[in-house]
């Protein structure tokens, strides 16, 4: 995994809540925040976000077998594409679970030594502590 990119709080302000964001597939931790802050700034008010720290984690670069082994930030391989390539978004991927077990245990272990909870945020969904 990555180093971390976090933000806040902001100095001078009490520090009362962490949230980790995890990426969306091929993006990077500092995709994630350049597109993501700019929307939290603007909807969440400024005494709230500036007693947060917000963790953006980056998943290892690994190579991705339905890509033809090109290498991207993944949190675990997927072997197939049915959503893109493929054309049939309704079918669950196959993807490699040792991978998503190495993942979850990291998060995990991340967000127990900061006490926090775990946010995972994609393009159309936000799903709560999915990982621990």
């Amino acid at each position: 995994m990555g180093t971390p990119l976090v933000f806040g709080p902001t100095k001078g302000r009490p520090h009362l809540a962490t949230v980790i964001v995890l990426h969306c597939f091929t993006w990077s931790g500092r995709e994630m925040a350049n597109h993501r802050l700019p929307r939290l700034r603007a909807a969440v008010p400024r005494s709230v976000l500036d007693c947060c720290r917000i963790v953006f984690l980056s998943a290892p670069n690994r190579p991705i077998a339905c890509f033809d082994g090109k290498m991207k930030h993944a949190w675990h391989d997927y072997y197939t594409d049915h959503g893109g390539i493929e054309g049939r978004p309704n079918l669950e991927e196959e993807i490699n679970l040792d991978h998503l077990a190495w993942a979850r245990a990291q998060v995990h272990a991340i967000s127990m030594s900061l006490l926090c909870c775990v946010v995972v945020v994609c393009e159309r969904v936000c799903v709560w502590c999915l990982l621990i």
